[in-house]
């Protein structure tokens, strides 16, 4: 009997009826696009803070220059070929912008990476992460005036930096001064990442604009001028760049979780979870120190994951528009 159909009624095919029908699937589909749009966004934190992870880890055991050229240059063909996808621009007044954010990307990143290989990663990811407070401070000495929710974000991101920043207590037998200066080193390594990217999301925005809010084309240049200007300093400074296939092989999936995280995160935005998009995707520094525990069994003290806390709160609303 749950079986059979009920016969249907004069009611159930009356145009009420159907509106009302298709009224619910019109509500059933904005749902499931609201709930791809926050798995896409997730999705775009996870890699993003997957990718700083296996950096910041490669970034203990080689060269620097070498990290940054190898995680890089394997992002370059994935961006082309989603740029490609997206068409030709007619318009290329992106390229100064994208040139320009070349630059101050690789700031970034060479400060993070060294920062995770001196400090606790746990403390240098957040701390890096409120590189977001850039653009707010940009977008009010410019005219624009920031949400109270955003204005909270930078109070909150600049106290969790503050105590995340501090030494935590001697533990296990550590010497003070060598745990001190090893936690001060990331931090001020965190910072200078936090200038960087501020600094990167401001000229990424004009860089968009220009490109008619399209992200690819912009980040493409900017990953191919990173990916040359990094082969001159190679040449320059000669670094070690034989390494093993494991790490050869983890460096490259490092730049394709970024790239990735990138064309998650333009999926996310426009797929009509409007500003969540950005909230979410900036929790990817929860990733990064969810490795980190599983992985090289990190600690924070009770002040310092205060600190981390609130930086991340901070970040969060910053990005609530």
């Amino acid at each position: 009997m749950w079986g059979l159909p009920a016969p249907a009624t004069w009611r159930e095919t009356s145009p009420a009826h159907v509106r009302v029908s298709r009224d619910d699937t019109e509500q059933a589909g904005a749902f499931q696009e609201c709930m791809l749009g926050i798995l896409l966004a997730l999705s775009s934190a996870v890699s993003w803070g997957s990718g700083d992870f296996l950096s910041g880890l490669l970034g203990r055991r080689l060269p620097l220059p070498t990290v940054l050229l190898v995680s890089q240059a394997a992002g370059v063909p994935l961006m082309l070929a989603l740029a490609l996808w997206r068409g030709v621009p007619s318009d290329w007044a992106f390229l100064p912008y994208g040139v320009l954010a070349s630059f101050t990307g690789l700031w970034g990143l060479a400060a993070l990476f060294r920062g995770m290989a001196v400090g606790l990663i746990s403390i240098v990811a957040p701390i890096s992460a409120t590189g977001a407070v850039i653009p707010v401070v940009v977008g009010l000495l410019t005219g624009e005036r920031p949400t109270p929710l955003q204005g909270a974000g930078v109070a909150l991101a600049l106290l969790g930096v503050a105590v995340a920043s501090r030494p935590s207590a001697p533990q296990d037998g550590v010497g003070a001064t060598g745990h001190a200066a090893r936690l001060a080193a990331g931090a001020s390594f965190g910072l200078l990442a936090a200038a960087g990217f501020g600094l990167y999301y401001v000229v990424l925005r004009y860089a968009s604009d220009a490109a008619g809010q399209d992200p690819y084309w912009p980040v493409l240049v900017q990953r191919a001028v990173s990916t040359v200007l990094l082969l001159v300093v190679a040449a320059a400074l000669r670094p070690r760049l034989v390494m093993s296939p494991t790490s050869a092989g983890t460096l490259a999936l490092a730049g394709t979780l970024d790239v990735s995280a990138n064309a998650l995160y333009a999926a996310a935005s426009t797929s009509g979870i409007g500003p969540l998009a950005a909230v979410l995707s900036s929790l990817f520094p929860i990733s990064t120190i969810a490795l980190a525990r599983m992985f090289l069994q990190e600690r924070l003290s009770g002040a310092q994951a205060f600190g981390v806390v609130s930086a991340l709160a901070g970040v969060v609303l910053i990005a609530w528009r």
